[in-house]
């Protein structure tokens, strides 16, 4: 399987853990977990498992915060499978099912957590030269297998839950292949082959019939009535120099008709739901790197945050300025994800 990668309320008198920041090490790790509390302005590495052993050393190829409980949280490895944290990053645990021992070896190139019912987490996994839909009901404490790819060396790459309906599942695998579950992943069916492998899904959080996917070779695609047709989206080949793989698709759900997409070519933006792009001026030299990863502000539309190499770059004015803050990693930046609850708090997954 191919590395690309294609993420109640607290009382109020609990203050959590990442409040008070602390300054970032230069560790010279080239992978694990990074977080920050005061929004990228500092980081240190969050990876501790028990005593003799770290996410410091572990490839991460994802992450998200549970949308229900700012500190939990999870991180998909590559080959070391899904660990979990329930104390903001503190301590992680290795999450682990008898039944299924294949999940100790696992690389998770992706996870989704149902925002209506966080007891629904969703992995996709490669594991015994297959890619794999895991489904927990109980917030990761018992796994079940409800996809497996047809060919071998093949993955699951994309995997997201509608914001319209907590039942709806949406997954794409590195054949190409996109599909849709309406129980949970207890059932598939197909939507759409494309030419090339699926890497990203984003739905729009107003309009949840509407579905954008990026694929690896082929450009991007948008469907609105829930993935029943398609269109392609030219980026504008005399721009952009092509169609660039794009590893991240963000549609705004606080800026309607706003997307983001994180690629080969630069950060791309588009305010007329994917009519037309413009590329955003970044300070990465041109070409010079992929940029992996976006996220956004969940309360600010014009703050983003972008990743290339081992550095986090951030706009509070809708990408006319950026600020610089290194990782203290050798490794790159892969995902980076905003806690829905503490906005302040970052965390960043780092592979070699």
């Amino acid at each position: 399987m191919k590395n690309t990668k294609f993420f109640v309320f607290l009382p109020i008198f609990f203050v959590p853990l990442f409040a008070f920041p602390l300054a970032c090490n230069s560790l010279g790790s080239s992978a694990g977990v990074f977080a920050s509390y005061d929004s990228g302005q500092s980081w240190q590495q969050k990876g501790k498992v028990g005593k003799k052993e770290s996410l410091n050393d572990k490839e991460i190829y994802s992450l998200k915060f549970d949308p229900k409980n700012a500190l939990v949280i999870y991180a998909g490895t590559k080959e070391n499978g899904l660990f979990k944290t329930s104390d903001g990053g503190d301590l992680w645990y290795q999450v682990a099912d008898q039944s299924l021992p294949k999940m100790g070896k696992m690389t998770v190139s992706d996870l989704a957590i149902d925002s209506q019912d966080n007891n629904w987490v969703y992995v996709a996994a490669f594991a015994e030269n297959y890619g794999w839909v895991l489904r927990s009901q109980n917030g990761g404490s018992n796994w079940e297998e409800v996809f497996k790819t047809a060919q071998k060396n093949t993955g699951v790459t994309a995997l997201t839950v509608s914001p319209g309906g907590s039942s709806k599942v949406f997954m794409g695998t590195e054949e190409g292949g996109l599909f849709s579950s309406s129980d949970h992943g207890s059932n598939w069916q197909s939507l759409r082959w494309f030419e090339s492998g699926v890497i990203d899904i984003a739905i729009d959080s107003q309009n949840p019939q509407t579905i954008y996917v990026s694929t690896s070779r082929s450009g991007i695609f948008k469907s609105v009535d829930g993935g029943g047709t398609w269109v392609p989206l030219n980026f504008g080949a005399s721009e952009l120099l092509g169609e660039p793989t794009v590893f991240k698709l963000l549609s705004l759900s606080s800026n309607g008709g706003t997307i983001l997409a994180a690629s080969e070519k630069g950060l791309l933006k588009s305010q007329d739901n994917g009519a037309s792009w413009q590329k955003v001026d970044i300070v990465v030299p041109p070409n010079s790197l992929p940029i992996l990863s976006v996220v956004a502000h969940p309360q600010r539309a014009n703050q983003f945050y972008y990743t290339a190499g081992s550095v986090v770059y951030k706009t509070i004015d809708g990408g006319k300025s950026w600020s610089v803050h290194p990782l203290g990693t050798t490794g790159n930046a892969d995902c980076i994800e905003v806690n829905p609850y503490y906005p302040d708090n970052l965390l960043v997954g780092i592979k070699k």
